[in-house]
């Protein structure tokens, strides 16, 4: 036989190079296959009989402290980095002002606008530190009265 990993079947008896046999399991040709025992970073694919393995390669965690999942080979954050702060997952927080809302959500910054309801006063004002206008006092003229 021309391959590495050849897979004998039950009742056959000679293996063919159609499957491939790695660590006593035989797996489908084309199938990507995590070898038992190796940990999640170890991908192998058989190919006409041939069992190729590499290891899988982590790109750079953005936060200070990365969590190693044992299911998954590369660490994950577990927290969001905006501006060079870091906030915990399901932290909120204002990112431009009082007007936009920022959440960190599975690492990710999901980021929204206030959307102000329309004021019911023909004069209202905008407190500093406030987003949308109110009625609780009167801008008339430029001045807050």
């Amino acid at each position: 036989l021309h391959c590495s990993h050849p897979a004998k079947h039950h009742g056959e008896c000679c293996p063919t190079c159609r499957e491939c046999e790695f660590d006593r399991r035989v797996y489908a040709d084309g199938k990507v296959f995590v070898p038992a025992g190796s940990g999640p970073c170890q991908r192998c694919r058989c190919k006409a009989g041939n069992v190729t393995c590499h290891k899988e390669k982590c790109p750079p965690v953005q936060c200070s402290n990365p969590i190693n999942h044992p299911h998954l080979c590369c660490p994950i954050c577990t927290g969001c980095i905006s501006e060079g702060v870091e906030y915990e997952e399901g932290s909120s927080w204002q990112h431009d002002g009082p007007c936009s809302s920022c959440t960190c959500v599975n690492g990710e910054i999901l980021c929204t606008q206030v959307q102000c309801p329309s004021p019911n006063c023909l004069h209202p004002s905008r407190v500093t530190g406030s987003c949308c206008e109110e009625c609780d006092s009167c801008t008339y003229n430029h001045r807050i009265y």
